[in-house]
């Protein structure tokens, strides 16, 4: 039997990793608003925040700079991004344009997998917890949310339209959650009955159904945030 020699990661490798952690945990904070819209990011707080060094933080803010959710500031460090209203109605636009289209798509070429993966992520939807003050049932919601309507798109055929998705769902996140805060429990079962429409549809194989719905389901979530915000920027003003 051969020798396997082991060989210890690279200097760039582990700081490489670190920045990968700190990434991470930083996104997740921005996400959730744990870090808040236009929130001051100091290094020193950061540090002991994620108990990790100076180098992967700041590798992982510009980073994050180039994703648009923090923004860097010569000679005034980093802040997080504010939550602009004009932003969400150009992302509404881009996803609009970008998941009608990839939906066409992966019905165009429907399989039973794929309608099994709709249904699989539909029911671990339809089964979790809404956002509310737990950070755990935030982050469980956030990705069954998100697995379920990417798992509509999955099957286009295209993986930059995929991951287009996926970003310009991401960059929506932080406002749904800000959104989410104000929901009542007639809100709530409006969004599982959205929900639970646009998988029919799409089983069914009736795009326009399908489209239309997921249409009126983001134009309306979409208002409702606005709406939240603006609220906000009233109490606040």
């Amino acid at each position: 039997m051969s020798n396997i020699s082991f060989v210890p990661p690279s200097p760039d490798s582990e700081a490489k990793s670190l920045a990968g952690v700190a990434y991470n945990k930083i996104y997740e904070d921005i996400l959730q608003c744990q870090l808040r819209p236009g929130a001051k990011l100091g290094m020193a707080e950061l540090q002991k925040r994620y108990q990790l060094g100076v180098g992967p933080i700041r590798e992982a803010l510009a980073r994050l700079s180039s994703e648009n959710l923090v923004i860097a500031r010569e000679q005034k460090g980093y802040r997080v991004a504010p939550i602009d209203q004009a932003e969400i109605q150009e992302g509404l636009i881009a996803r609009l344009v970008v998941e009608l289209g990839a939906l066409r798509l992966s019905m165009q070429s429907r399989t039973p997998a794929w309608e099994g993966e709709l249904l699989s992520a539909f029911h671990q939807l339809d089964r979790a917890s809404f956002p509310d003050d737990d950070a755990q049932h935030a982050r469980e919601w956030r990705v069954v949310h998100r697995r379920f309507h990417m798992a509509l798109l999955s099957n286009c055929g295209s993986r930059i339209l995929v991951k287009t998705a996926e970003r310009l769902f991401d960059q929506s996140e932080r406002s749904r959650f800000l959104r989410s805060k104000s929901l009542t429990p007639n809100s709530l079962e409006m969004i599982r009955k959205e929900h639970k429409r646009i998988l029919n549809a799409v089983l069914d194989d009736q795009y326009d159904d399908a489209s239309k719905y997921l249409e009126q389901h983001y134009r309306r979530t979409t208002n409702d945030t606005l709406k939240t915000l603006r609220a906000n920027s009233d109490q606040t003003g």
